[in-house]
């Protein structure tokens, strides 16, 4: 029974030939140990947050995330699993960050006037937001989000 068998007959109730076997993110040094060279998997702060903001400023963007996405699907063959839940999907025009410190970097929305600030920390691999207009703001940055979110439309390209 192939993979996507297995998940269709789980969906539908009904009782497969083992139980779909899936992984929401395999981070990647995991990845790159299974694969047998670096690879571009996962939610550490690396790949999700260096490397992407290093591509959105230097123009290589759509190629970062072929390669990411490709070599997570050569990590769910190579594991044999049965679901590839795509987690991350690609923003269409991304705000290119200004780096403002060597792990630190800024994202403006010229339309709303929000802002975020993110930070990565080798030391643990993590990369989040620390600041924004929303903290610093409160009710009324959140209100120019939901504005904005409101006025947009959901698209599937």
């Amino acid at each position: 029974m192939t993979g996507r068998e297995r998940a269709r007959l789980a969906f539908a109730h009904r009782e497969p030939d083992r139980v779909p076997l899936f992984e929401l993110s395999i981070d990647n040094p995991t990845a790159s140990y299974v694969l047998g060279r670096e690879a571009w998997c996962g939610f550490g702060g690396y790949v999700r947050g260096v490397l992407q903001n290093r591509a959105m400023r230097e123009g290589w963007y759509e190629a970062y995330h072929r390669r990411r996405i490709a070599d997570e699907i050569a990590l769910w063959r190579a594991l044999d699993l049965d679901v590839y839940p795509n987690a991350a999907p690609v923003p269409r025009h991304p705000s290119v960050p200004e780096q403002v410190e060597e792990n630190r970097w800024r994202f403006d929305d010229p339309a709303t006037g929000l802002w975020t600030e993110c930070v990565y920390a080798p030391e643990s691999d993590m990369y989040d937001q620390v600041d924004s207009s929303l903290r610093r703001e409160g009710l009324p940055a959140l209100a120019r989000l939901t504005e904005a979110l409101e006025a947009s439309e959901p698209s599937v390209d």
